[in-house]
């Protein structure tokens, strides 16, 4: 787990970044992103709407919410 780096001077948030890129969980969210950002990328490129996918996909519009915001 990430530890987090607490200063006299309060938060270090470029030490605790630093020490989050450590972490596979830190690469597995980044890729996740990636992923939802091609898919909205593409969807914009072809006027498609998340209806549309769910439809075409077969899933249900709220599935295809989670898989564009990345928790999914």
């Amino acid at each position: 787990m990430t530890e987090i780096i607490i200063e006299r001077s309060g938060y270090d948030i470029e030490a605790a970044f630093k020490n989050a890129k450590k972490s596979p969980e830190y690469h597995q969210e980044a890729i996740l992103l990636d992923v939802a950002r091609r898919i909205s990328d593409a969807m914009d490129e072809q006027g498609v709407t998340r209806a549309d996918l769910a439809r075409k996909l077969n899933v249900s519009q709220p599935y295809i919410t989670k898989v564009l915001r990345g928790t999914e």
